[in-house]
């Protein structure tokens, strides 16, 4: 059964019910869940275009991270492509691409553009991504802290499921780390076994080496890495991992700050904060309040 979460306002219906009609087509059971929202999604272009993070609202966030809602399909790497066919297949779906979930968008049946209620233009189109993997995982790998205001438990953030996951990577990148003292000519070391956050894996436990060159000549800038121990999709495996209390330590970018400071070196908290506000996808969202002045 996939469920559907959709703000209850007449063009929103409108939306989720073309979306549960294409689901069905493929064979797939799928309920309607009307959810009272918090303002609107952006709705003057596709969702594709605009990116993933920011773009739904409060209210229907927090119903897929509960699990009130999930927009999930298991597929197996080896099924992955037939679906991506289907999909292609279908009548209706304008738009399929596959990057690390498959994004699709269709023409809304029976769409009048001169309907405009509030003003703002529309497209005339839907968009649902369609997410492999397990479940449960990726409710842990995608969560995102309430906001003060939608708080159903005491705990909030004032950031982005986007500056959580990318503190954890920081955090991972700097605990354990263990070099070889052969290097390559440019000075990397021939193996480097360390811990990595994956999107599909949770955290493993690798080997990485330079690719060497076909030619025998020396490496490329390429890397493989060798799973040697893991994956564990468990958050109170993560917290352990990291060196946390507990797997609350998880729940935002605060509470892993907070964390870190607690159970890390003075000079260790540095370079994962370094590395953590030098990241692109940081920079953009906003360097958090608590870090802008800590590293130069």
């Amino acid at each position: 059964m996939i469920k559907i979460g959709t703000r209850s306002s007449e063009l929103a219906l409108w939306q989720a019910n073309t979306v549960a009609k294409q689901l069905e087509n493929l064979g797939h059971s799928t309920k309607i869940i009307k959810i009272d929202s918090i303002g609107d999604q952006v709705l003057d272009k596709p969702l594709y275009e605009l990116g993933v993070i920011g773009v739904f609202t409060k209210s229907l966030d927090i119903a897929l991270i509960n699990g009130d809602i999930d927009i999930a399909v298991q597929l197996t790497k080896e099924e992955q492509d037939d679906f991506q066919a289907k999909l292609q297949s279908t009548p209706g779906l304008t738009f399929v691409q596959k990057t690390g979930v498959f994004i699709t968008s269709a023409d809304i049946v029976g769409y009048d553009d001169s309907k405009q209620a509030d003003g703002k233009q529309r497209t005339g189109k839907v968009q649902i991504d369609f997410m492999p993997g397990d479940i449960e995982f990726m409710k842990h790998y995608y969560h995102s802290p309430h906001s003060k205001d939608m708080s159903q438990d005491g705990r909030s953030s004032n950031y982005k499921g986007v500056h959580r996951n990318l503190m954890v990577s920081a955090m991972i990148d700097k605990i354990d780390v263990n070099s070889s003292d052969e290097t390559t000519p440019d000075g990397r070391p021939l193996e480097i076994e360390r811990w990595m956050f994956s999107p599909t894996q949770g955290m493993v436990r690798v080997i990485r080496r330079p690719v060497e060159k076909k030619n025998g000549t020396g490496y490329t800038k390429a890397n493989t890495n060798e799973v040697i121990k893991g994956p564990f999709k468990n958050p109170s495996d993560w917290a352990k991992i990291l060196k946390l209390d507990n797997a609350d330590d998880l729940y935002s970018f605060e509470s892993l700050y907070a964390a870190a400071k607690k159970n890390y070196p003075s000079d260790l908290v540095q370079k994962v904060v370094s590395d953590f506000k030098s990241n692109p996808t940081i920079v953009k969202q906003g360097i958090p309040d608590e870090v802008k002045d800590d590293v130069k």
